[in-house]
């Protein structure tokens, strides 16, 4: 099966038992016009705040330290009762 691709059209060539033919196919497909969700934020983007890229790179031991503080303090906090909060147990 020999199958060519070209812009829009779909042009297909096969061979049958009883000898050869030609199909040739034209598909036409409706596109209605696409709204990026970047083209809707482009006019907003000089008023968001950017943070510039860091002069220096982190090493890994000291983010994986910091995760881990991070980690230590969020596991810490859940376990304390917030302050007004009635349990119903």
């Amino acid at each position: 099966m020999n199958v060519q691709v070209t812009s829009s059209k779909l042009s297909a060539t096969s061979a049958d038992i009883n000898g050869s033919r030609s199909i040739e196919h034209t598909s036409t497909r409706l596109t209605r016009p696409t709204v990026r969700f970047l083209d809707l934020v482009k006019p907003f983007t000089p008023l968001i705040p950017e943070i510039a890229v860091p002069e220096t790179k982190t090493p890994f031991q000291q983010r994986l330290i910091w995760t881990g503080v991070t980690l230590l303090i969020f596991l810490v906090m859940s376990q304390m009762p917030l302050y007004g909060i009635v349990s119903s147990g």
